[in-house]
């Protein structure tokens, strides 16, 4: 099991790629979602999910939400978060 930091994941091809991976892998998926909070991403993603349940069920347990933007320096997560991925990836 490990570790897989997914960007893009309310966009079509994210939400396939999350559908495979909760499919076919024992992964866990990070993902990083822009948002205001927490709150906020985990609700832009059910939105997206929708049309997969198997998605929004793995919100539960295999997806772990974040906060963030690419275009900012360390994604724009903060450093316990950032030091999470670093962590668990290292595995």
């Amino acid at each position: 099991m490990g570790l897989v930091l997914l960007t893009g994941s309310t966009g079509f091809l994210g939400a396939h790629i999350a559908a495979r991976l909760i499919k076919e892998t024992d992964h866990d998926i990070a993902t990083l979602v822009r948002a205001e909070n927490k709150e906020a991403a985990i609700r832009r993603l059910s939105r997206e999910w929708w049309d997969w349940p198997e998605l929004i069920k793995a919100l539960d347990n295999r997806v772990k939400v974040f906060t963030g933007n690419v275009s900012e320096i360390q994604l724009g997560v903060d450093d316990t978060d950032y030091e999470f991925w670093y962590t668990t990836s290292r595995i």
